[in-house]
């Protein structure tokens, strides 16, 4: 352990070790932490309907990133909103946050209980967790983190949840999610009860196909040759054009990748802008298709049951995919023995994507658009 990392563990063990009870009455019944981006938030969703069932909309405060904040106004009105933004301090700027932050109802009265939902806690995001005073607490074993930080992670919570067994169709995020609500509810909870399912669904209205080609590393970016490949059979085989979108502040980005698939043979392309959650919503729920990597946008459709092909690659490969709602969602990914790299690829490419061959990708696009 580095000088830095052994600071680190230290303020780690200080902040999370005082009594973090709450001194009177709590402010609310029940806390959600979910300080995660739109993609993971989109997978909880099932899991934190049950939660906000149980103790009512109007004793519950949902602990949460701004990028998820108009997507909770909107699948829970009634609930409080708390935004924190810990994934990218470390520990000691999250003790400093929680010390400006002192004052509010949230770290000053707390919770009775407070469920947490993060699961790969880095410790930041322990200590931010660790900060919210509350009766009692529930959340899952760290689930990537080794040794001391893995550790680390279980000190805010007062009942740690095991790893549980993950069942047909479900990704391991989502079996988490399963075992701790179903901890906290002291019941069984099956894989249907917890799928992520936004309202109103899919209605295909539309005559494009969406896409969404780039992840939140451009190691997951859907790779151009199988993009172009995957425009030139919509529209051969089933006469559909694609329409990428463009999400605030990337429009060169967006208008660079049309001209160059136009350049290699990819009729009519258009650069569609997506200004909020709801405009990438609407867009998804009219297109007859979803292409998209494996991000928020690809989540997003799976939970309105849209046709869609997501491109998922190996680093996190079932953690947080595959999964579905029906047939209309298929994943593509390329076998490798390299699987499960954390995104620390020692290929010269990420094979596990750029290996994906072309007439898997067809026909993948073939099953979504005639799924029942």
């Amino acid at each position: 352990m580095t000088a830095a990392d052994m600071r680190t563990a230290i303020i780690c063990r200080w902040l999370l070790r005082r009594s973090r009870r709450p001194h009177g009455t709590p402010r609310w019944a029940l806390g959600i932490y979910k300080a995660d981006r739109l993609g993971d938030f989109v997978l909880a969703l099932g899991a934190i309907r049950q939660l906000v069932e149980s103790a009512g909309a109007h004793r519950t405060v949902l602990v949460i990133t701004r990028f998820a904040e108009e997507l909770a106004k909107r699948e829970f009105p009634g609930t409080d909103l708390v935004i924190v933004d810990p994934c990218r301090s470390g520990a000691g700027a999250a003790g400093a946050t929680l010390w400006h932050r002192r004052g509010e109802a949230i770290f000053r009265e707390g919770v009775r209980d407070l469920v947490c939902l993060r699961h790969h806690r880095l410790p930041a995001e322990s200590v931010m967790c660790g900060g919210i005073p509350a009766t009692v607490s529930w959340g899952a074993a760290n689930s990537v983190l080794p040794g001391a930080a893995a550790r680390l992670a279980t000190l805010p919570l007062g009942h740690v949840v095991s790893p549980p067994t993950v069942l047909d169709g479900e990704c391991i995020e989502l079996a988490r999610h399963r075992a701790v609500v179903g901890a906290y509810l002291s019941k069984q909870l099956a894989p249907s009860e917890i799928v992520p399912i936004l309202e109103p669904g899919w209605h295909g209205t539309g005559s494009g196909v969406v896409v969404s080609p780039f992840g939140s590393e451009s190691i997951r970016d859907i790779p151009r040759p199988l993009l172009a490949a995957a425009g030139r059979h919509l529209r051969e085989a089933h006469g559909l054009r694609m329409r990428l979108l463009c999400p605030p502040g990337q429009a060169t980005r967006f208008t660079e990748l049309a001209q160059w698939l136009t350049l290699v043979g990819v009729e009519d392309i258009a650069v569609v802008s997506c200004a909020t959650i709801n405009d990438l919503r609407e867009a998804l729920r009219g297109s007859r298709l979803v292409l998209s990597a494996e991000t928020g946008t690809a989540h997003m459709a799976a939970a309105i049951d849209a046709p869609m092909v997501a491109f998922l690659g190996g680093g996190h490969i079932g953690w947080f995919a595959p999964w579905a709602r029906s047939l209309r969602q298929q994943w593509v990914t390329n076998d490798v023995s390299c699987t499960g790299c954390l995104w620390y690829c020692s290929q010269s490419t990420p094979v596990c994507l750029t290996g994906i061959v072309e007439e898997r990708v067809s026909k993948a696009i073939d099953v979504a658009l005639t799924a029942p």
